[in-house]
């Protein structure tokens, strides 16, 4: 299977972008891939970070060369250097096909271990301070059909941290409705409360590098895996619970192992008996001298506890190689299979689930992995998918013969299952029955097609070809769908 690339938009005279930078003259030649860069899911904004500086382009179409060109729309010093930048683009909370996102926000990852939420313009709505050290990489865990959470995740060099989107996405909302209150003069100051976003961060502590890592998400095993992994894991007499737990994968790759499956469990776990023993003992040593000497406690001063608590990922398997480093991870958006860069310049495909290597892919050298989704349109609902791959497309011609070719087929397979055999045939045009009996039969499709749908389908297939020059090559086949049309309806008007 091969794919073809094509030039969405570019970014103009790099020079401009260089100058917004405030990139001398005698700076390196290769300053470009030294540079964060971020482009939006709607592929129409596209954020550059270098050093301390940051730079905002968006689309615009430019008449005299044909194509949308990155325009510079704001550029801007951050109080410190950038390691990483992720644009995210913020949908109403009303849910809306049609609409696009509202804004965009630009989330910066720093060197110091802060994360910033600045909008479209630059301004600055959140900052927090999760690790001392650097960010290594910031990504957003959404699901294409709203199966998974909306999380950011923050990737360090020692922890992994999980921002809930649920929380974090409603206090960007308000932080941004805030600012435009205050720049309208209605409010007099800005103050956006953070302390509702919820942060989990797990710690690796049994890879001793990590260079990058993708959460996979929830694991649900059965009795059978689970009594397995915990025997497996710990011995015959190792003490196991009654119920599988649930816990969160994440893939890590980096050295010893070069790839980790470490697991976090969800809600945390019950801290041992001793380690309660502990803590009490400790509290009544601390205040021992008050009560002995009658000094007030009022005074001392307890170490507050941290807002974001972190809790150790176990590794209960891995791939491992001394010599192989793994220097990037790609996870499907099915969540069941996986790609690895190593330092070898090759390629593994994981079973994500069984944790086995399927395939090794060798000679690719700097290598950038990622997962292309293609829906089968042999599928049972193909009607909606083959109207809305008809909705995002313009040239309807890619999506003709396919459409045909599984119409007919579901046609057929109706035709084989009826009840009035003798009937639909008598119905059926010989130019469409002769089609009908010229094709093999695919099993794999199912029978009893939605025809209304089929016919709305094909309609508007209809329209978007006579829209265009029709090509003498498809009249043949802007027949054929007439056909289709008229018989479905007549079927449909028959009660057949």
């Amino acid at each position: 299977m091969s794919c073809q690339i094509e030039q969405i938009a570019d970014c103009g005279d790099l020079s401009s972008l260089a100058r917004a930078l405030f990139l001398s003259s005698n700076e390196e030649q290769n300053w470009l891939s030294q540079c964060c860069v971020s482009l939006s899911s709607c592929g129409n904004l596209l954020a550059v970070g270098y050093r301390n500086r940051l730079c905002i382009l968006t689309t615009q179409w430019i008449s005299s060369t044909q194509s949308n060109t990155f325009l510079i729309s704001w550029s801007g010093t951050l109080p410190a250097d950038i390691s990483t930048v992720l644009v995210l683009p913020i949908c109403p909370s009303h849910h809306s096909f049609q609409n696009g996102p509202d804004w965009f926000c630009i989330v910066v990852g720093f060197k110091n271990g802060n994360i910033a939420f600045h909008t479209n313009t630059g301004h600055l709505l959140l900052s927090e301070k999760i690790d001392e050290k650097p960010v290594l990489k910031i990504s957003c865990h959404t699901g294409t059909y709203g199966t998974l959470p909306d999380d950011v995740h923050v990737l360090f060099h020692t922890c992994e941290c999980i921002i809930s989107g649920a929380t974090l996405f409603p206090t960007l909302r308000n932080a941004k409705a805030q600012l435009a209150k205050v720049q309208a003069g209605i409010q007099d100051y800005y103050s956006v409360d953070n302390r509702s976003i919820s942060i989990k961060k797990w710690l690796y502590t049994e890879q001793e590098v990590v260079n990058d890592a993708a959460v996979v998400g929830l694991e649900l095993k059965n009795a059978y895996d689970h009594l397995l992994a915990a025997s497996t894991y710990g011995g015959y007499d190792v003490w196991y619970r009654s119920v599988p737990p649930v816990n969160t994968l994440i893939l890590g790759a980096g050295q010893k192992p070069y790839v980790g499956f470490h697991y976090a469990l969800e809600g945390g776990t019950a801290p041992p008996l001793q380690d309660v023993a502990r803590a009490v003992a400790h509290k009544i040593k601390s205040a021992l001298p008050g009560w002995l000497g009658g000094a007030s406690t009022e005074g001392s001063v307890s170490a507050a506890e941290p807002r974001i608590r972190s809790e150790p990922l176990s590794l209960r398997s891995g791939l491992h190689d001394a010599q192989r480093h793994g220097t990037s991870v790609t996870v499907s958006p099915d969540r069941r299979l996986a790609a690895v860069v190593d330092s070898f310049g090759r390629v593994a495909v994981l079973d994500v689930n069984r944790g086995h290597l399927i395939r090794l892919i060798k000679g690719c050298r700097d290598a950038q992995c990622a997962f292309v989704q293609v829906i089968a349109l042999y599928h049972v609902g193909y009607d909606t998918l083959a109207e809305n791959t008809m909705n995002s497309i313009r040239n309807p011609v890619p999506v003709l013969a396919p459409i045909l070719a599984i119409t007919i087929q579901r046609l057929k397979r109706s035709l084989e299952h009826s009840n009035n055999q003798a009937e639909w045939i008598v119905s059926i045009p010989p130019q469409l029955y002769k089609r009908l009996q010229n094709t093999v039969l695919d099993t794999s499709i199912p029978a009893h097609p939605s025809l209304s749908t089929t016919i709305l389908v094909l309609q508007k297939l209809l329209f978007q070809l006579n829209k265009k020059s029709p090509d003498p090559a498809h009249l043949q086949d802007i027949k054929l769908i007439e056909l289709i049309i008229e018989n479905c309806e007549i079927i449909i008007r028959r009660k057949l």
